[in-house]
Order: C-alpha cells, then structure tokens, then sequence
C-alpha cells in the first residue's frame, strides 16, 4: 500500500491550506489496508477513476473515538467532480465521507454532519 502517514489535529488543519481538494473517509475498520483497497475498487466500479489510478497523498488522523482516512485529490480523475454522487451512495451503505473541510467543520463543532441528514 501507499505510505500513510499520520497525523495530528494541527498538520490536518494545515491541509486545507493546499490547492486541491481532500476527502475524509470515517471511522475506519483496524484492517486499514483492507479499507483503502475497497474504497478505491469502489470508485474504480463508479467510473470515476481508472483501473490504474493510485491515491497517492494519504493520511490518518486518530483520535480517542477514531481512525478517519484522508485522501488528497491531487492527482484527480474525475473524483473531486462526482463527489457528491459517490458521498451520497456511500452515505447511504453506512460509510461516512466527507469533504476535509466538512470534516473539520464537523470537528470543530463536536458535531456529526451526518445527523443534519434526514431521508
């Protein structure tokens, strides 16, 4: 798998300072490479990247409740533009993803966006 750093709150914050986008994938199982693996098959089968296509930029942030996965969109296929589509079908098979500011928001607030979404 691709090096993984981790991070704290701070050199989190840090990346939203960047010029391109970061999604957060949350509450990761302890099998993380497992996890890694099907999200990318996930958005491989959604057509939104290619067969080839590696996340190249990946972090974990932890904390006493957590594990979340961040994901840079550096090298975007497609990814940061049908975001929503993937969100919301990953949202709705119980898998939380947000964009890092959302997730930041959603930090800062020591609130759960997710609970905002009533279907």
């Amino acid at each position: 798998m691709s090096d993984i750093k981790i991070i704290n709150y701070e050199k989190l914050k840090k990346l939203s300072n960047r010029n391109y986008g970061f999604i957060v994938i949350d509450d990761l199982s302890s099998e993380i490479d497992k996890d890694i693996k099907s999200i990318k098959n996930f958005f491989i089968k959604t057509g939104d990247v290619s067969d080839t296509f590696k996340f190249n930029e990946m972090y974990i942030y932890q904390d006493e409740n957590k594990k979340s996965l961040v994901i840079g969109l550096k090298d975007d296929e497609g990814l940061e533009t049908n975001f929503l589509n993937a969100q919301l079908t990953l949202l709705l098979n119980g898998i939380k993803i947000y964009w890092l500011s959302d997730f930041l928001f959603d930090l800062e607030n020591e609130k759960n966006i997710n609970d905002d979404i009533k279907i």
